[in-house]
């Protein structure tokens, strides 16, 4: 199972119950202040096998007690086949963004993490005036539905219809791969800021402490809620313009899925493998 939302937490206690064998993906990552973190760890001490997509996340499940021998550093699937995924029709991602996305754009998407819903909307609210200030187009879309997701849409709404931005609701992957790419910069707090934008070499303004802790490429700077302060970010990528850096290869090389593959076919899949031990 892939990572730390409350079904798959729902499905690996069903699984244990069930005396099934369980393989975590893209658990020992982190979100800080944020209720996917219990989620993922616990994940972890319910699973049997353990497929790290960072040397950081690796280390994490080493430090929760698993034994070395059943955790795997295989990187994310994430960016597996990313460069066949994105959409790469200039015409097709026009239509989405509603303007020709050959010019300079911001991304934003920016999910609730642990607010409240005044909370949520007001830091929504500071995003966008900071990065509206830049006199860019930008493209927003809806965040994911933890608690406090409702704010972000509302305060979202308003500021787009005053800004003439569009807002969108279920993108396909390919379209926001592609919209991805092509951004100038993509805003906010998406663990797609950390992985995917690393691997395309997309600049990115990280705001807030939902991502703090995980490991991120030269492309990303962190920015604490606040107009002022996502607007500073934003200046600080735009002036220095042109991308020279590689790419991030933090999570992997995007072979994640032949590797696990390979892994889960040497398993055991035994009542002694099923028997974990705690190694403090």
């Amino acid at each position: 199972m892939l990572g730390d939302r409350v079904e798959m937490f729902a499905a690996a206690a069903a699984a244990a119950t069930s005396h099934l064998i369980i393989g975590h993906i893209h658990g020992g990552d982190v979100a800080t202040g944020v209720l996917d973190d219990a989620y993922r760890h616990a994940i972890t001490k319910l699973s049997h096998i353990h497929f790290a997509a960072s040397k950081g996340a690796y280390e994490r499940i080493l430090r929760l007690g698993e034994e070395r021998s059943r955790i795997y550093q295989t990187g994310s699937p994430a960016i597996d086949h990313l460069s066949d995924t994105i959409c790469k029709n200039i015409l097709q991602l026009n239509l989405w963004a509603g303007f020709d996305v050959r010019e300079d754009f911001l991304l934003i998407v920016q999910h609730p993490a642990g607010g409240s819903y005044e909370q949520e909307k007001a830091r929504m609210e500071e995003t966008l005036w900071g990065c509206h200030c830049k006199g860019l187009r930008a493209i927003v879309l809806y965040p994911n539905c933890d608690p406090g997701f409702s704010g972000i849409i509302k305060g979202a709404q308003r500021l787009c219809r005053q800004f003439g931005w569009p807002m969108i609701d279920n993108l396909p992957r390919s379209i926001y791969l592609g919209l991805l790419r092509r951004a100038r910069v993509l805003v906010g707090n998406s663990s797609s800021g950390i992985i995917e934008a690393g691997y395309l070499n997309v600049d990115v303004v990280n705001v807030g402490h939902r991502q703090e802790g995980r490991e991120h490429g030269a492309n990303v700077i962190h920015a604490a809620y606040g107009q002022r302060n996502v607007s500073r970010a934003i200046e600080v990528i735009l002036a220095r313009r042109q991308r020279k850096r590689q790419k991030a290869v933090l999570y992997g090389d995007g072979k994640s899925g032949r590797k696990i593959a390979r892994i889960l076919g040497t398993m055991p899949m035994d009542e002694r493998f099923w028997q974990k031990k705690l190694t403090y």
